[in-house]
């Protein structure tokens, strides 16, 4: 990387108020102790974000064939891309055939048109306040999908056969890194 603000002081430097999650910051670590000149990504500096939907309330039965709520991207999340989800049902059904009858969550991406899994994310019956959902879902990373934007409405889409007993609430929880 040129240097090209040598002998600058940086209060005389130009403040630049929209960092891209590549740009490089410098940075002393240990200023303490033994000082040692670094350097540090914008996007290793942000916390992951997270946002929580609650899809189902806790005492509500998840038996109905398909259920739609939405949620809107808040500002702070602008660019932000999808990293990693998660589901759980707060209590789990049981299941009266030989196979897992599962619960499917697709996340839809209404402004952009565009699904942002290429795998619905898939609970199965037994998940319960563990906060997991099976490894089955897939990320669309290849288009560009995972990105938000502020004020971007994700709808959440649930779908399940009923069986005997359904499991009762489902809250699913989305990571976004910048």
């Amino acid at each position: 990387m040129p240097d090209t603000s040598a002998g600058t002081r940086v209060e005389n430097m130009v403040e630049d108020t929209a960092a891209a999650a590549a740009d490089v910051l410098y940075m002393v670590s240990d200023p303490g102790g033994t000082p040692v000149p670094r350097k540090i990504e914008v996007r290793n500096i942000l916390p992951r974000r997270y946002l929580q939907v609650t899809l189902f309330a806790a005492g509500a039965s998840v038996d109905t064939a398909t259920s739609t709520t939405f949620v809107e991207i808040p500002d702070e999340m602008d660019t932000y891309f999808l990293a990693e989800a998660s589901a759980l049902h707060i209590t789990a059904g049981t299941d009266t055939t030989a196979t897992t009858i599962p619960t499917n969550v697709q996340v839809f991406n209404t402004t952009a048109s565009v699904y942002m899994f290429s795998t619905a994310a898939t609970t199965s019956l037994t998940i319960a306040a563990a906060g997991t959902v099976d490894s089955s879902y897939t990320i669309d990373t290849t288009t560009g999908n995972h990105i938000v934007a502020a004020g971007e409405v994700l709808r959440f889409d649930v779908e399940r056969v009923p069986d005997s007993t359904a499991p009762v609430g489902l809250i699913v929880t989305l990571g976004f890194d910048f």
